[in-house]
């Protein structure tokens, strides 16, 4: 009988190392739980004990994480060590070469048994959300100091570089996974003129034995909400933001596991926070179980150009010169849409809304028109800006016939996130102030755009 740290039956706990490899070809970083293996073996008279093989061993290349025990060495002895890397059942098989000392006859009774092995990180797939994207590029510019090229997409930009949202905060694997939260709760209606945001990961627990048990425990349900969950093996979690902040997750495991040579019991708690999630791409990055729901709370001006429609300025060596005797003034300012943590927000709409009376605006002054215009936080196809919207575009054309009352003026406007709407919905994030004054004929004027 083959005896598992002594026992003929043993449920294996399972716990990260960063050093162990479930075979010589494997990279470094698995479950891992070092098991004793004692062959019980008594020779019936006139039989002697020549030697114990063990199997598999873990130097021949060919033990996969899902095969259970790997034995040390070369597997020869009563007693050896084996390596258990990940969790399911685990077998194990031992040799026994006997010897009849009347005959000389040798033969080679061959003794298997099995024990399971529970833990391991937990799996977090956070729902995939590809959203509406509008950018342009300051690589260019024409003679008019003008961004080129100028493009806009309202409905789902298709480019599979600028789709889909990081996984976690500031797209770094060793931070919290990233959800959103606008406001309300996602399981139910998503109010008019909102959008709706990314919210829902669902967490797996894999590979663990039949009639392993698994007990879920979320640190705060008011921020994550478990819609479901489950009790067999490979049980999965479904959850959803339902508040601003940050919550755990974590999985306990227990089982009582029977062979035929006894029954063990065992658990053991999930320990992701110290696993790496990729050992062959990143094994420096570690895993987390940490979920941060955003809610948008600020923008925070990131970059800022001068800016004006073609046909308006003249640029020469010299300098530049407003058409047509007027003046002019501008910038475009790129803008970083930031949650109450303090973390760039991807993946978002913003609108702005102007809360100045319309006696405040001077003529032809032009604003976001309708639902069509609005910008998106950059994704993971930008990374330099992740979490930004760019460009908002500010700009006034004095004409020779703009009276002198509006020399100078000032304009008060917030950002609303999670909307396209100009009229209702969304989050206030933020109030600005943007103020023009007028420069003399042919002369650009200055501009300001502040909180």
């Amino acid at each position: 009988m083959i005896l598992f740290d002594g026992a003929p039956c043993e449920v294996v706990t399972l716990g990260w190392d960063r050093n162990a490899q479930s075979c010589g070809a494997a990279p470094k970083g698995s479950q891992y739980k070092r098991v004793e293996l004692k062959m019980q073996y008594t020779p019936d008279p006139g039989w002697t004990v020549v030697d114990y093989t063990w199997g598999p061993l873990w130097n021949s290349g060919n033990v996969s994480v899902a095969v259970g025990i790997a034995v040390e060495g070369d597997g020869k002895g009563q007693t050896v060590h084996g390596g258990c890397y990940g969790a399911g059942i685990a077998g194990c098989n031992c040799t026994v070469h006997i010897h009849n000392n009347a005959t000389g006859v040798d033969s080679f009774p061959v003794f298997t048994s099995t024990c399971a092995a529970i833990g391991g990180p937990l799996t977090f797939s956070p729902e995939s959300l590809s959203y509406n994207y509008a950018k342009d590029s300051f690589s260019s510019y024409d003679n008019n100091n003008n961004p080129l090229p100028y493009k806009y997409q309202a409905g789902p930009f298709t480019d599979p570089a600028t789709m889909g949202m990081p996984d976690h905060d500031d797209n770094n694997n060793s931070k919290p996974y990233h959800l959103q939260y606008f406001g309300f709760d996602p399981t139910g209606q998503v109010p008019t003129d909102f959008q709706a945001p990314r919210a829902r990961l669902t967490v797996t627990a894999t590979g663990q034995p039949p009639l392993t048990t698994y007990t879920w425990t979320v640190s705060d349900p008011a921020i994550f909400k478990v819609t479901s969950g489950g009790t067999t093996s490979d049980a999965t979690l479904v959850g959803s933001a339902v508040g601003p902040g940050a919550a755990t997750v974590k999985c306990s495991y227990a089982l009582t596991y029977t062979n035929l040579n006894g029954t063990a019991s065992g658990s053991v708690d999930d320990d992701t926070d110290t696993t790496p999630y990729d050992v062959v791409r990143a094994p420096t990055v570690l895993m987390v179980r940490t979920i941060n729901c955003h809610e948008p709370t600020d923008t925070t001006k990131q970059s800022w150009k001068p800016y004006w429609p073609a046909g308006v300025v003249n640029v020469t060596p010299t300098g530049e010169t407003v058409v047509g005797g007027g003046s002019a003034a501008g910038e475009c300012d790129e803008i970083a849409l930031v949650s109450q943590l303090g973390v760039h927000m991807p993946g978002v709409w913003v609108q702005e809304r102007f809360t100045s009376p319309a006696s405040a605006f001077p003529p032809d002054f032009a604003v976001n028109p309708g639902t069509g215009a609005m910008w998106s936080t950059a994704g993971t196809g930008d990374i330099a800006h992740l979490g930004n919207f760019y460009y908002d575009y500010i700009f006034y054309n004095w004409t020779l016939n703009t009276p002198a009352t509006w020399n100078s003026f000032s304009l008060n406007h917030h950002y609303w996130a999670a909307t396209k709407s100009v009229s209702g919905g969304g989050i206030d994030v933020g109030s600005w102030t943007m103020s023009f004054t007028r420069g003399a004929p042919y002369q650009l004027g200055s501009v300001s755009h502040t909180k």
